[in-house]
């Protein structure tokens, strides 16, 4: 919208001596604030054709008019800062492929690794955590049975829907070559029970997807809470867990406690 928004979609830098004439400028927060816009400088963070985002400069704090100088100027800064830019980007989009398992898109063990050498002698009492380790059942069988195509769709079928369970903040790994580990990360250790359970319910609503999907798939799940400074013992209880719940037909022991009572 507005004359910024003409820069970020066209890529093409605009100097607008004045703004009123101009049918690109958008008047909202003039008339929201009843400041004045006068003049408009905008030009575009580009390089090789990829608008990284919008330089836009509004009335000179002199109070006169914008020169074909200063747009000069404000072009040659955008010109470098795109480069900046530029180069950032690629370095996170390249240590981001590497974390990234290549099939499913969720993140791999060397995040996971990662992440861990972070946390771990930090101080994070208050830095809870909930989790959930994900196996599916058989999984060799459908690799033999329907080949592996039927079971890289499984394997995406699955990390799609665990992805649309977590927030930004939280993170998908897939582990194994069909095991995968939610990590749901939340900083008031007495929330953490409730997002357990709410964890649990959509997972048990996947199970059921998953039954419906072709070929129809299982899984086993575990969960457990901790803090992000004990990791590896989080994990190590929700491994437990889940080698209960395939004891018991998929229930938690203590589920299956009181069901037969």
């Amino acid at each position: 919208e507005g004359i910024a928004g003409h820069v970020a979609q066209t890529g093409e830098a605009v100097f607008v001596p004045d703004a009123r004439s101009d049918d690109r400028f958008s008047r909202k927060v003039d008339e929201q604030t009843g400041f004045e816009t006068r003049s408009v400088m905008a030009v575009p963070l580009r390089f090789r054709e990829r608008v990284y985002g919008v330089i836009e400069l509004i009335n000179r704090y002199d109070g006169g008019g914008y020169t074909h100088q200063d747009f000069i100027v404000i072009q040659t800064i955008a010109d470098f800062a795109a480069i900046a830019f530029a180069n950032a980007m690629l370095y996170e989009e390249t240590r981001d492929l590497a974390h990234r398992d290549p099939l499913t898109g969720v993140f791999n063990r060397r995040r996971l690794e990662a992440l861990r050498a972070e946390w771990t002698g930090r101080r994070s009492e208050d830095r809870g955590c909930a989790l959930a380790v994900i196996d599916l059942d058989n999984f060799k069988a459908i690799n033999d049975g329907a080949g592996h195509q039927a079971g890289d769709r499984a394997l995406c079928y699955i990390a799609h829907y665990l992805q649309l369970l977590i927030r930004g903040t939280d993170r998908i790994f897939r582990i194994g070559g069909d095991e995968f580990l939610v990590l749901i990360q939340n900083s008031s250790p007495d929330k953490l029970p409730e997002i357990l359970g709410r964890l649990e319910a959509s997972l048990n609503r996947l199970q059921e997807r998953c039954g419906e999907h072709d070929p129809a798939f299982a899984f086993s799940y575990g969960l457990s809470t901790g803090r992000l400074d004990d990791l590896d013992s989080v994990m190590h209880q929700a491994d437990l867990d889940m080698y209960s719940r395939k004891k018991n037909g998929g229930v938690h022991p203590r589920l299956q406690e009181s069901a037969d009572s």
